[in-house]
């Protein structure tokens, strides 16, 4: 039942992600699904990108360093960090 159950709930999330949507409605998804799931790397690296973009650079330092943590040797850490050359 887990997969399935957070397939829903991160499914309209994923839209968002998935079709390039930046609204505040999209990131309030991807912020509920990041509560269900901390732990998720794609989402972790997600929600850094869009703190970023939206110059919210304390809040996209703190997600950064708990994806270095979790997943330090991560394609999307490494993503991130290209993205994100300013943010140490």
């Amino acid at each position: 039942m887990f997969p399935f159950e957070r397939e829903i709930l991160i499914g309209p999330a994923q839209f968002y992600f998935a079709n390039k949507i930046a609204t505040k409605e999209g990131f309030d998804l991807y912020k509920e699904a990041l509560d269900y799931d901390p732990y998720s790397i794609q989402f972790l690296g997600a929600v850094t990108q869009i703190e970023y973009l939206m110059n919210n650079r304390n809040e996209a330092q703190i997600h950064k360093q708990k994806l270095e943590k979790i997943g330090p040797n991560s394609k999307v850490l490494k993503k991130i960090n290209e993205y994100t050359k300013g943010l140490k």
